[in-house]
């Protein structure tokens, strides 16, 4: 079922790929999938007396490359920026820019240290991984927005932090006319078109996810700048 199949921007599918829609199957924006490699969300129970079909959805995240005559198992979630080395099994999540190979796949190292941080620049190049989604990080967009001083981010953006502290502090700015609302969770705060402190409760998770009011379709429009994000500790 086509209906089913969503994918992202700026991604290239090779030739004689299979992509099944029997059940959700979403490719983010960036991904790279070599020819021949096969996507499946559906197969049978080979412990049950009927053999009867099961199903479950399958994920690729932002600016993945998924290698030639590579098999992705139902229910897998590929991370952020992974790599699946060609004819690799992939019977489980990957985590995001983890390389991994084989049958099953498994993993053969880091693409780069990708750790919860405390605090993240706009400007500081170790820190784009953790600007996780939502966030224009590809050269182009960089060097325009970081000449305006800061990252741009669509209208729902995740930033990967650690999770414990006393606030969480974000310092963006709207780059549209109109009014508008940031959230984070059920607490809100209104932006302006300076750069300013907004002060959070930080959620106890590792993804924190931040929605604007506005209506955007695709994530392809910019609505924020963000400068810099920081986690203050329980003891300072």
């Amino acid at each position: 079922n086509p209906e089913h199949i969503v994918i992202g921007n700026d991604s290239i599918l090779g030739e004689g790929i299979v992509l099944d829609g029997r059940e959700k199957l979403k490719i983010g924006d960036h991904v790279a999938i070599a020819s021949e490699v096969m996507i499946y969300n559906g197969q049978h129970e080979i412990q049950s007396n009927d053999f009867h079909a099961t199903f479950a959805p399958v994920t690729i995240e932002d600016h993945v490359f998924i290698g030639p005559r590579a098999i992705i198992q139902p229910g897998v979630t590929i991370g952020k920026g992974a790599v699946i080395a060609a004819g690799a099994v992939v019977t489980k999540d990957v985590d995001p820019f983890s390389v991994v190979a084989g049958l099953p796949a498994k993993l053969i190292k880091k693409r780069l240290d990708f750790i919860p941080k405390s605090f993240l620049s706009y400007n500081n190049e170790d820190d784009l991984p953790n600007f996780y989604k939502g966030i224009f990080v590809d050269l182009k967009n960089l060097k325009t927005d970081r000449a305006n001083g800061g990252l741009a981010a669509s209208n729902s953006f995740i930033l990967y932090l650690i999770k414990e502290g006393e606030k969480l502090v974000l310092t963006v700015k709207k780059c549209i006319s109109q009014p508008l609302t940031i959230r984070y969770g059920s607490q809100t705060a209104e932006l302006t078109n300076e750069f300013t402190d907004v002060l959070f409760d930080p959620m106890n998770e590792h993804y924190h996810q931040f929605q604007l009011d506005v209506n955007a379709e695709d994530g392809s429009e910019k609505f924020v700048l963000i400068k810099e994000v920081k986690i203050i500790s329980k003891n300072k």
